[in-house]
Parts: C-alpha cells; structure tokens; sequence
C-alpha cells in the first residue's frame, strides 16, 4: 500500500473509540499490500479493517474492497461492524442465486460481503468489479492449495492490490495448514 499515518491524521470514525491494539493492527494493515491478521477472536480485527481499509479510501488508495467470509458472520459481523464503525461507506451483501449476486457486485457498493462459496459463482463479475483490495476473514478456510475454492481465490488476488487474511487460528491442526494461506499471501516466497 503506502505509508501509514493512520495514527496521526486518522479520526477513527464509529459509535466505539479503537483500542490500541486495534489501531496498531490498522497501521500494520495500511502498510502492507499483502498481510496477515493472526489476532485472537473476540480482539476486534473486523474493526481493525474497516478503520484500515476507510483511511486508504479517503487517501485514494483504495476504492473498492471484497470481504470473503463465512456465510454465518457476513450480516452479524461484518455488515453490523460497518455500521459501527464507517457507516458513512456504502455496504451490500452478495448472497442468494447467481443473479442476486451479479446484482450486488453491479451496484458498486465500497464494500461488498460474500461467503466463501458464493466466490466461484460470480469470480467473473468479481474479477471485472474493481476491487483494489480482497479481506478475507476466517482464512483457513483456503489452507488446502489444491481445492477448487483456493484456486479461484489465487486466481482472482493477481490482479487485485491488497490481500489481507485474517485468522485466529493460522494452523489450527498442523503446520501444514499454514502452506495454502502463505502461498496465496506470499506466493514467490512460499515453495
């Protein structure tokens, strides 16, 4: 990305002032185009990215972001927080059929939520739909580099900016579980 002054000419914006722990995962954030979040849960990384991602739109950085996240935190959690924490931004929601989805990443929304299944279905649109960054939450989801869902997303972050991957739990039954997110990540670094 470019950088940061997050903590200096930020006003972090929302109904709940950040914790520092919060503000120093936003730097980190704004300063790298491709990174991790390996925060505990319940530590407020949702926040974390939105403030990151809303300080890089009022720079120009980044225009548009696609969160990927499971079906069961898309409204509670990251449609919630972002009425929380930037309800100044436009949010939508890509779920239901094929033409729902279309419909959602048509509209240009800054932020738009999908679930991890829902990517293969639209990855043309998504791809065509301008997003600068993609956030995905509960990564580990792609730690298997040979499935169809981590070949999508690899397929779709080369032409994307940012990348960040969020988890608690980055090898949560093996190191091994680590290899899909860092080859995503880091791919000419990671054999």
């Amino acid at each position: 990305m470019s950088p940061s002054n997050i903590l200096d000419d930020y006003n972090w914006p929302g109904l709940f002032k950040p914790f520092a722990h919060q503000k120093q995962t936003a730097d980190f954030l704004t300063l790298n185009r491709r990174a991790f979040c390996f925060n505990e849960q319940g530590t407020g990384k949702t926040a974390s990215v939105i403030w990151a991602c809303d300080y890089l739109m009022n720079l120009g950085i980044v225009n548009r972001v696609l969160v990927i996240c499971p079906l069961s935190i898309m409204r509670s959690a990251w449609q919630g927080d972002m009425f929380k924490f930037a309800i100044h931004r436009t949010c939508d929601v890509a779920y239901g059929d094929s033409k729902q989805r279309r419909k959602v990443l048509a509209q240009n929304a800054e932020f738009v939520i999908i679930n991890f299944d829902g990517v293969e279905v639209v990855k043309k649109e998504i791809a065509a739909g301008g997003f600068d960054l993609i956030v995905v939450d509960e990564c580990s989801a792609y730690k298997n580099a040979q499935t169809n869902r981590w070949k999508v997303l690899r397929d779709l972050v080369q032409n994307v900016k940012g990348l960040w991957m969020l988890t608690g739990t980055p090898a949560a039954q093996s190191p091994v579980d680590a290899y899909g997110i860092a080859k995503l990540v880091n791919p000419a670094n990671t054999p």
